[in-house]
C-alpha cells in the first residue's frame, strides 16, 4: 500500500523531525540520555504546537471568536444559534429569540422579518465584535 502524503505534510514532518533531532541532541550533549530522549519527544511536539498556535491566532484575529456576536437582544450567545442552510450555499443563523442573521466574511448581517438585510456587527482584530458603523442601504434578501 502506498503512503499518500501531500507536500505540506511532508514538509511539516521534516520540520518536526529536524526540531526533534536538534533539541534531542542538544539536551543529550548537556544533560544526558534521559534529557535527550525527553528533548526528542518535546522537539517533535514543538512544530505541531507552533502550527496550531499560528492557526488559533489567525482565527482569533481575522475570523472572530466566538464565531457570532450576541443576538440583538443580548440574550443569546453562539451556542444558542441554530443553523439553517439555504439553497444557494449560505447559512442563516437563527437565535432563540427568533432573530435571523447571515455571516459574510467578518460581517454579520441581520435579516429582518420582511426579508430585507441590515448591517449588524463586524469583527475587528484585537477588538472583537463591534457595531457596524458603515451605512449600507438595506437590500432585498
Amino acid at each position: 500500500m502506498k503512503a499518500k502524503f501531500t507536500a505540506i505534510e511532508l514538509l511539516l514532518f521534516l520540520c518536526a523531525y529536524t526540531s526533534a533531532s536538534v533539541v534531542g541532541i542538544l539536551l543529550l550533549k548537556y544533560y544526558g540520555a534521559w534529557a535527550g530522549l525527553i528533548g526528542f519527544v518535546g522537539g517533535f511536539a514543538l512544530v505541531p504546537t507552533l502550527v496550531y498556535g499560528i492557526f488559533a491566532l489567525t482565527g482569533l484575529l481575522w475570523s472572530g471568536r466566538p464565531p457570532l456576536p450576541l443576538c440583538g437582544t443580548s440574550k443569546c450567545k453562539y451556542s444558542d444559534f441554530k443553523t439553517i442552510p439555504t439553497g444557494d450555499g449560505n447559512i442563516i443563523y437563527v437565535c432563540r429569540c427568533g432573530l435571523r442573521y447571515k455571516k459574510v466574511g467578518c460581517h454579520v448581517i441581520e435579516i429582518t422579518t420582511s426579508g430585507r438585510t441590515a448591517p449588524y456587527m463586524v469583527w475587528k482584530p484585537c477588538r472583537g465584535w463591534c457595531r457596524e458603523k458603515t451605512i449600507h442601504q438595506a437590500s432585498q434578501h
